[in-house]
């Protein structure tokens, strides 16, 4: 390909990418964004349109993204499995901490389920088995995806929990949304603690969450500190490759 053509992609590329702040913009904010000369945005525009990845309406025209754009988010999440883009990034997780490493998605309405897991190799460990659901207002993982739920969906979930649990929550959701992680001991197994970190998708919903799970007498302050930027690592890391694009 000539450095003219790879020029031209690029210059396609920008527009298409310049309407994902701005959904609709008219020539003169587009020649504004982009720098372009009128008569090469003239020439794109028309390119994009003709592909199906812009169309206008209005006079003056207003350009907008194409149906096919909807089309290529389509393919892209029928082509998406969590468990597969972040397998190799939880056996890393694992190599480094030999701990039982958890994968959880959400399970409609106020719960979360276990869809992969990495068993210590260790004689002591915790495991459960796939498929296994808890509510989001107990241990780790639970409340680092409640944490980023909506304000009515963290209230649904309260329900039937007492004003002490109800308080008690409300200050670990508090801390989840400061450090971007959390740490449970004895919440859903007795003599387990959980460190947990969220996942975040494309539009920064809540995807999941992964967390290490061992004995309270192994995961100690010291094991926790040395363990808890390879989490947050892991976790940025697939959301990245799940689209996220925030911190």
């Amino acid at each position: 390909m000539s450095t003219k053509s790879v020029r031209s992609v690029d210059r396609a590329v920008d527009i298409v990418l310049a309407f994902i702040d701005s959904p609709v913009m008219g020539i003169g904010e587009l020649q504004q964004r982009l720098e372009l000369p009128r008569p090469t945005l003239y020439r794109m525009l028309a390119a994009l349109e003709q592909k199906g990845l812009l169309s206008w309406f209005g006079d003056p025209r207003r350009y907008r993204l194409g149906h096919k754009v909807l089309e290529l988010s389509r393919s892209w999440q029928r082509s998406f499995d969590l468990v597969e883009i972040s397998q190799p990034v939880l056996e890393r997780l694992w190599q480094a901490c030999d701990e039982t490493v958890m994968l959880f998605v959400p399970n409609p309405p106020h719960g979360r389920m276990l869809v992969h897991e990495i068993r210590s190799s260790k004689p002591l460990n915790y495991s459960r088995p796939i498929g296994y659901v808890a509510p989001l207002t107990i241990g780790a993982a639970g409340k680092v995806m409640l944490a980023f739920a909506s304000d009515d969906e963290v209230r649904r979930a309260c329900e039937g929990l007492t004003d002490n649990e109800r308080r008690k929550l409300q200050t670990d959701i508090q801390r989840v949304r400061k450090d971007r992680y959390f740490a449970a001991s004895g919440e859903v197994l007795a003599g387990a603690m959980s460190v947990a970190a969220p996942l975040f998708g494309h539009d920064a919903e809540v995807l999941g969450a992964v967390a290490v799970v061992g004995p309270e007498m192994r995961m100690n302050g010291a094991v926790r500190e040395r363990l808890l930027p390879q989490l947050i690592q892991a976790t940025q890391e697939i959301s990245r490759a799940a689209g996220y694009a925030g911190a």
